[in-house]
Parts: C-alpha cells; structure tokens; sequence
C-alpha cells in the first residue's frame, strides 16, 4: 500500500540525479501543505457551522483564503508532476515570501512566526533550486525587512503589535510547530537524498576501482602475454639473423670436411682401379667416415641455432659449450683470437638445450665483436669457465676487448640497445641478443646474469642458476 501510495504520489519522474532529488523533495513539500491546509479547513469550516456566523463574519473569509491557498498548493503539485517542478519550485518560494511579508506588514518585523517563515525560504531555496539561490534569498529577505523597517519607522505603515502583550495560545503553538515541521521535513530529506547519492557515489567509485583494478590485471596479464610473444618472434629473427651473419664462417667450415670426402673417395676409386691394397683403402674410408661425421656434428651445431624447439630434457652443459665454440670458430680464427674452455667435471641439467646453446653463442659472439678495430697486440682470448657450486652452476666469458663503457653498463641488457655501429662494422649486431639472453636466464632457468667491465681492459659475463637433475 505505502510502495502503490510512493509510486502514484510521490515517486520523481525525471531521470537525472539532481533532479530526481529535487522533484522528491518538492512533492513531500506540497503534499504535507496540502494535508495541512485541508486540515486547517475542515477546522475553519466546523468552526463556522458550530458558532454563530454573525459573532465569527471573519471565519468566511479566513475560510475563503485557507480554500485559495489550498487550491494553489495543488496547482503546485500538478506542475510538479508535470516535470515542471523548477517552476513550481519557484512559485513556492514566492508564495512563502509573499505570506512573511504580509504577516511582517500587519504585526511587525519583529513576529517570530514571519521570522521563521524567512528562514524557511531560505533553506528551502538552497535545497530545491541552488546554494547560490539561498543567498540570494538571504539579500532579498534583508532588503525586505529593511524597507518595512524604515516605512515603519517613518509612519508609513502602523503594524499591530497587539500578539506582544498577549500570552501565546494553542493556535500560536500549534502554528510554530508546524513551521518547525516543515523546516525540520526539508532538512531531513535533503540529508537523506545526499545520503543516498553519497553512498551511490561510494558504490560506483568501489564498483569503477574494482572494475580498473580488474582491467589493470588483464592489461599486465595481456602486456606480458604480448610482450612473451614478440620476444619469441624476436629470438627466432634473431637467430636467422645470427645464422646469416655467421654464414661465411659456417660454409667454409663444412667446405673442409667436404673436400676430405671428395679427395678420399676419389682416392678409393683410384686405389680400386689399380689394384691397391685393402688396408690402404680401409684407412681412406676410415678418413672417409670421419669427416662425414664431422660435418654431420657440425650441421646439428647449425640445426640448434635456429631450431624453435625448446622441450626441457636432460642435457650436458659442457657439451652445449663446445658446440657453440664450433660454430664459432672459424669467425674467432679469421680475426685471430683464442677461445679456451675450462671445466673440470661434465654437468648436465634439465632444461632447454636450444636455449643454453643460444645463450653461448651470444655471449661468445659479443666476446668475438669485442676485439673488433682493436689493438692486434692485445690479449686476444676469450676464456669460459665452467663449474658447479652447491647445486649452482657458475659460467663465465671473459673477454680482452674495448670493454663497455661505465655510463651505459647498466643499459646493455635493455632491448635494441646496442655499443656496436653499423656503419663501422657491418656485421655489428642488432641489439636484442643481450636481453634476449637475460630473459632466457631469469625465464628459463631460473637464473641470473652480471657484467663487470672496465673501458679497454674487456668485459666478463657471468651466469648462475641452480641445475636441475
């Protein structure tokens, strides 16, 4: 019954927030006037039937008024669900300001119910229309004593001041109350709309924090899933990019054992046709097989650098090593340097092969660019030491070279960045190689990686991560 009586009475038609309050507050307004009003009539209109019309001629015409008023009240109301609640919130302040300056001219500025009434309209000028309005209110309401003030002072108009001198009756109490009603009415219903939008207000911000918090998640979690596949794409360019850089030196190599096959088997041939010994041809085809097995090593050597494979499998490190010397070996021998490898036991550890053997061949191959446009006369070896401590692998590369320079040092693992310049070396690398190493480390393996460097004494590298068996 109250939600059906909300629903058909009271409920605010407009759909913005402000609004919705204000046309809420508005319709409690006028309601509890036009309740109070027609009560105030069924009184006026009792007491005129009980007392004789003659000693009370004035009641009609208190009645007539209280009917006007009442009439205007629900004219108010009408507009209000109209949606025309900002006119008709203005035409009861008006009708407010109106009723207290007359009360003020009749029986003085000084009558609290007139006073009261002021106060009223302002309060309910703040909630209905603006704060701005209150204090617009506020000067009108000052002006407007003011003038009554000065008209009465300079005989003007003559207020009676009969209500000082008497005691207040039931009708006085009764009329404060109901301003006291009114005012206190208003207050609570703005407090408790801004309540309701304060704890909207608080529902949407936890809602919209949840909410970014939740989108800032999927941001990182699709940033890192973006981020892991363009460093895949990125390490797989980068090998072929590797393998064409090293494309010289890797053909030359195979070209070696390939002449020793062709010049064997052309020998047997030769042997067969004139009637060699069998030892002697035994000994080619040992020769023979030999090499072939050379280049078939050496062609898996090539096959791990840009295989995309990765499947963890027991695997030996030192093995790995000396497979990315291989490869590199021809392009170390061509600018005369060393390559020295110390390990004094064999370790293996789960993980990816193709990955470690990347990883030696970067740092290999950055040792080898260190000794470019160098000094000749320098230290030109590169030494790798392996060996295990407390589970932990320790490998370092140690080159002799420009070194790196302090002031970039803490920037060589950043992506792209790079000391080498093209246009001096042309086969200068492409600036990823570095970090892609560290991510494999700390990704892979669980691992970490350091340089200590000092300009023109070199460059040592050193990784650690624990072996998995």
């Amino acid at each position: 019954m109250i939600k059906r009586i909300y629903l058909l009475f009271i409920k605010p038609k407009s759909q913005k927030e402000d609004s919705e309050r204000h046309e809420f507050i508005l319709n409690i307004i006028l309601l509890v006037s036009i309740i109070l009003l027609f009560v105030g009539s069924i009184i006026s209109v009792i007491d005129l039937i009980f007392f004789d019309p003659i000693t009370h001629s004035n009641d009609s015409l208190s009645l007539i008024v209280i009917f006007s008023i009442l009439f205007i009240f629900i004219t108010l109301y009408i507009l209000s669900r109209k949606k025309l609640f900002v006119l008709s919130s203005y035409i009861l302040i008006t009708i407010y300001f109106l009723l207290a300056t007359y009360m003020i001219f009749l029986w003085g500025i000084e009558l609290p119910a007139a006073l009261l009434f002021y106060i009223m309209i302002i309060i309910i000028s703040g909630i209905l229309i603006s704060t701005r309005s209150s204090f617009v209110m506020t000067l009108i309401i000052i002006l407007t004593i003011s003038i009554v003030n000065n008209f009465r002072i300079f005989g003007f108009i003559h207020p009676n001041l009969y209500w000082k001198e008497e005691i207040w009756g039931a009708d006085d109490i009764i009329t404060l109350f109901i301003i006291f009603l009114i005012i206190a009415t208003v207050s609570w219903l703005s407090n408790r709309e801004i309540e309701k939008s304060l704890k909207r207000a608080r529902k949407s911000e936890a809602e919209l924090k949840e909410e970014r918090d939740m989108l800032e998640v999927r941001v990182e979690n699709r940033t890192q899933e973006l981020q892991k596949a363009q460093m895949e794409k990125m390490a797989q360019i980068y090998k072929f990019a590797e393998f064409g850089r090293l494309s010289g030196g890797l053909f030359h190599d195979l070209i070696n054992p390939l002449n020793a096959v062709t010049l064997n088997i052309e020998k047997i041939k030769e042997t067969g046709r004139l009637g060699g010994e069998f030892q002697e041809v035994e000994s080619d085809l040992e020769r023979t097989i030999k090499a072939t097995n050379r280049m078939r090593d050496f062609i898996n050597s090539v096959k791990r650098q840009i295989a995309h494979e990765d499947n963890p499998e027991l695997f030996s490190i030192n093995q790995e090593v000396n497979e990315a010397i291989e490869v590199l070996k021809y392009r170390a021998r061509k600018n005369n340097i060393k390559i020295i490898f110390k390990s004094k036991e064999e370790i293996q550890t789960l993980g990816s092969p193709t990955k470690f053997n990347q990883v030696m061949v970067n740092l290999i191959n950055n040792a080898i660019d260190a000794y470019l446009d160098t000094n000749k006369d320098i230290i030109r070896e590169i030494k790798i030491d392996l060996a295990e401590e407390n589970n932990t692998l320790i490998i370092s590369v140690r080159d002799y070279g420009r070194g790196i320079p302090k002031d970039i040092l803490d920037k060589i693992f950043e992506p792209f960045f790079t000391t080498k310049d093209f246009k001096q070396n042309k086969s200068s690398g492409t600036g990823i190689g570095l970090s892609l190493t560290k991510r494999i480390i700390e990704k892979d393996f669980d691992g970490s990686i350091k340089v200590e460097s000092e300009e023109n004494k070199g460059a040592k590298f050193t990784i650690k991560f624990p072996l998995i068996t």
